[in-house]
């Protein structure tokens, strides 16, 4: 790592080297369509009542912690072929110390006798906390040695017919050797029947509503409590399709509130396309994180105590202001270079005032863009700057905190000389040496 030194002339800039490794090709495949809504009922009809986990491959337990024998469990549903989604407020519960390294998913299997799959990083929809607590969360798996078995469900139809049956799959967490699934068929409830429902068991918290709701209740199974995770769900084309995602409360013939999954798709595939991407976060006008890695989706909000395990690089910088007047403004620029060969999980940057709480200063992360053409506006160029811009009229102390990893590479030769020394050889008979 390269830090230039402070200039107290005008302006003081942070150049930020970030690395991708996916090159650029106009010759690229098309991608085969991904398969979807598979299940394992083997042409049998869906039936109300309760069906074998194993029937739907795209749905699933998060568990933490893994080898344990009573974990914290909550309903996953398998969305991409490393992406499921869950409750927001449910991950937001699980320790962040270890969450990544010990908690793992099992889809289409009981926790007894399915392969579990690793995490490799988590993300929240934009709204949780800042408007409701009932939203999603995304976790991206690591299913490379499951990659063939993954079969996710289908994004919701642009439109159905009214007359198509849709179903709400409940998982039951207590059944660990024989995970069951609670079928029932529903049918949707409108708002205002909805809200009325829930002032009337004063059930009506407004954080607790969802931004974007479906309401559906089922036709029979009297009242019961449906935990979170609940999914809303059609056999559409021979294909079955999310339209909802439900929220723990009131469930069976009551009317259940779900997630309606076609407002939240596009955030998703957002969030997919954004995979690799840098991602910033303003916490204060004094205090910013950048996150970069190569492969994760992106995240943002405070670091985690995952995250911060590993300290990548450390800096803490006194500003004094070359002028005693008051009412003057001094910009301050700060050169550093990150290694292209670091996952970054953490960056994080603040300034402070040293002596007082007048007047804090201000930092600002910029893109610098150094060629004439301006061809690096995009985040999928090889690389990238930034430039941080920290504005003060006192003394002030400025801090750069980068947490990260070494990343990971594959030794191409070593690897083929081990795998030729696993291969099997065919016998070579002495007789074919003997040609006459």
């Amino acid at each position: 790592m390269y830090v230039c030194d402070i200039q107290m002339k005008g302006r003081t800039v942070l150049v930020i080297l970030v690395t991708y490794f996916g090159g650029c090709s106009t010759n690229i495949p098309k991608l085969p369509p991904m398969i979807c809504g598979e299940d394992n009922l083997y042409g049998e009809p869906i039936q109300e009542g309760t069906a074998d986990i194993e029937g739907f491959p795209w749905l699933g337990l998060l568990i933490y912690p893994v080898g344990t024998s009573t974990p914290v469990k909550t309903t996953v549903v398998l969305i991409s072929r490393q992406l499921v989604i869950a409750a927001a407020l449910d991950i937001d519960k699980y320790p962040k110390h270890d969450f990544r390294s010990r908690a793992r998913v099992i889809l289409g299997h009981n926790r007894s006798e399915g392969p579990s799959i690793r995490i490799k990083d988590y993300t929240y929809h934009p709204d949780f906390m800042s408007t409701t607590y009932s939203t999603l969360a995304l976790i991206q798996l690591d299913p490379r040695p499951f990659r063939d078995k993954v079969i996710p469900i289908c994004p919701p139809p642009n439109g159905f017919d009214n007359a198509q049956s849709i179903y709400a799959l409940s998982l039951d967490h207590d059944c660990d050797n024989s995970s069951m699934v609670n079928v029932y068929r529903m049918e949707y409830v409108d708002d205002t029947h909805c809200r009325e429902f829930y002032r009337r068991i004063e059930l009506d918290i407004e954080t607790m509503w969802p931004t974007h709701m479906a309401c559906a209740r089922a036709l029979s199974g009297g009242e019961c409590v449906w935990t979170s995770g609940t999914a809303l769900v059609i056999q559409d084309g021979g294909k079955w399709k999310l339209l909802g995602f439900g929220i723990i409360g009131p469930g069976c013939e009551a009317p259940a509130r779900f997630l309606d999954y076609g407002m939240y798709h596009l955030w998703v595939k957002r969030a997919m396309s954004s995979i690799g991407q840098p991602a910033i976060t303003r916490l204060a006008p004094n205090y910013l994180i950048l996150r970069r890695t190569t492969s994760n989706v992106q995240r943002f909000g405070e670091c985690d105590p995952e995250e911060t395990q590993l300290t990548m690089y450390s800096d803490r910088t006194r500003i004094q202001p070359p002028f005693t007047f008051e009412d003057r403004e001094g910009i301050v620029k700060y050169n550093v270079t990150l290694q292209e060969d670091m996952e970054y999980h953490c960056i994080v940057f603040r300034v402070w005032n040293t002596y007082t709480k007048d007047n804090p200063p201000e930092i600002t992360l910029r893109r610098w863009c150094t060629n004439l053409n301006a061809i690096c506006s995009g985040f999928s160029m090889l690389t990238i700057f930034f430039y941080v811009e920290i504005i003060f009229k006192h003394a002030c102390t400025f801090e750069i905190v980068a947490y990260g990893t070494a990343s990971k590479y594959v030794d191409a030769k070593a690897l083929m000389l081990y795998l030729n020394s696993k291969k099997v050889r065919p016998q070579v008979h002495e007789a074919s040496f003997k040609y006459q």
